[in-house]
């Protein structure tokens, strides 16, 4: 399943348990002061009493929520939600409420409301993510998974997938050297061919693979790792004994089956991605607001300078593998390259317009892909977007380069602050935009954005 599927799905679940939050809590209100089931022996407090704190109560239920792991990856990928971990959450929540209300001394809230709302809310988030479950795995496809290995372990893995349900197994590729008895129990179809895994995917629309033969060689599994990255889809393996015992790094969880993946970035949490986006729409119109004036100067010098459009509109490929059209101000002629094909600007390259110079030079040109940003096609800051044709020839060639194409491409990123921009390495700019991708926080990309306002290393 593709990484945003996975998003959407931990931001529906959020939305539906802080509406089971609000129900639950405000249920609670109702039965204990309203119903007449429990007698009173005070006057009924105002509800104001109640709606007051809600903003806080629902955050704190998410946030334990979080904490206990109720929005991971895994769980969304899967729609799989447990009952102990809901409880466990639902909790936590309520004792941290219940002792923050003997601190609060303006009102005096029920302790029996507060039973009752734990015991709501929790029965609520339970019915609600079944619901939600149930919902999203109609409208988006059940998760398509292709098994590498056709021994022992991938027979283990293929009758516990079977048994849970969810879970549409493609068919398994053997490994090298596998007897052709080895396959014979493992119910599901055999492809074959080790070195047409990438054909496989994309004629299975797979949405992740899982490796399950221990006697792979760590070349082997990188070879692997790569063809995954390059099609865009999830490589995860069962360990054995020894990588279990060693791993410097936690094991995620398929129903019980240890397996270890790759890193993900935490932009794959919907708080991050949410907080990222938020802030990408605030500056992004703040941006075009106080930048209009200079749009408006740069487009008249732009015509003025040289014969044709004022804006330069390219195919650029963005995240998840998508083509959407970049927005630039024209620093170059028309028609610059009809007789070269897509090439790249040196520092001498004299299809530049005067004013395209200095635009390039002081980052000017950039400006209308703020546009990009409110659309929600970019950041304001990630892995720059490549052009197809150079997409085409970097996936081949660059190990892990398509996995920088797992979040939204920005207007600039870590590379392009370091200087590698332009006609530099794209080794070392893909190893940047890696760094980005799997250390990424809120501070830094502030760091970025404000180390970008001097950034004119190779600006060309």
């Amino acid at each position: 399943m593709k990484p945003r599927h996975v998003i959407v799905r931990q931001m529906v679940w959020a939305i539906s348990d802080a509406a089971m939050v609000t129900v639950g809590f405000l249920a609670a209100y109702v039965l204990r002061f309203h119903s007449g089931w429990i007698p009173l022996r005070h006057e009924v407090p105002p509800l104001t009493w109640y709606t007051q704190p809600l903003a806080v109560v629902v955050l704190v239920y998410l946030l334990f929520f979080r904490s206990v792991g109720l929005y991971a990856m895994s769980r969304a990928r899967y729609l799989r939600t447990d009952a102990g971990t809901v409880l466990h959450g639902t909790t936590l929540a309520s004792v941290t409420l219940m002792a923050l209300s003997f601190l609060y001394r303006d009102a005096s809230y029920s302790r029996v409301v507060g039973a009752m709302a734990w015991a709501f809310i929790t029965t609520l988030v339970l019915v609600g993510r079944a619901g939600i479950s149930r919902g999203l795995a109609r409208l988006q496809p059940t998760p398509r998974l292709l098994i590498i290995g056709a021994g022992p372990t991938a027979a283990r893995l293929v009758h516990h997938l079977q048994g849970q349900g969810g879970y549409h197994i493609i068919g398994a590729i053997p490994a090298p050297g596998a007897e052709a008895s080895d396959t014979l129990a493992l119910g599901v179809p055999i492809l074959g061919q080790w070195d047409r895994l990438p054909s496989w995917i994309g004629r299975h629309a797979a949405d992740e693979v899982i490796v399950a033969e221990p006697a792979l060689s760590r070349t082997q599994i990188m070879s692997l790792i790569n063809q995954c990255e390059q099609a865009l889809v999830n490589f995860r393996m069962v360990p054995d004994t020894l990588e279990l015992l060693t791993t410097q790094r936690g094991t995620d969880q398929l129903d019980g089956i240890p397996l270890l993946g790759l890193r993900q970035s935490p932009l794959v949490d919907p708080w991050n991605r949410c907080l990222k986006r938020s802030m990408d729409l605030v500056a992004a119109a703040l941006g075009v607001l106080i930048t209009a004036p200079w749009w408006l100067i740069i487009a008249a010098a732009i015509r003025r300078d040289s014969p044709g459009p004022v804006f330069y509109v390219q195919k650029r490929i963005g995240e998840d593998g998508r083509s959407f059209t970049m927005i630039k101000f024209r620093t170059m002629r028309t028609g610059a390259e009809t007789q070269t094909g897509p090439v790249w600007t040196t520092p001498d390259d004299g299809r530049r317009t005067r004013i395209g110079r200095w635009l390039r030079r002081w980052n000017l040109d950039e400006l209308p892909q703020l546009l990009n940003v409110l659309r929600g096609e970019m950041s304001l800051v990630g892995p720059r977007p490549e052009r197809p044709h150079f997409v085409r020839q970097f996936k081949q060639d660059i190990p892990r380069y398509m996995a920088r194409h797992r979040i939204r491409s920005g207007i600039t990123g870590w590379a392009q602050i370091h200087g590698l921009r332009g006609d530099t390495s794209i080794e070392t700019r893909t190893q940047y935009d890696l760094y980005y991708l799997e250390n990424w926080s809120l501070w830094l990309d502030c760091k970025i954005l404000w180390q970008s306002l001097t950034a004119v290393r190779n600006a060309y």
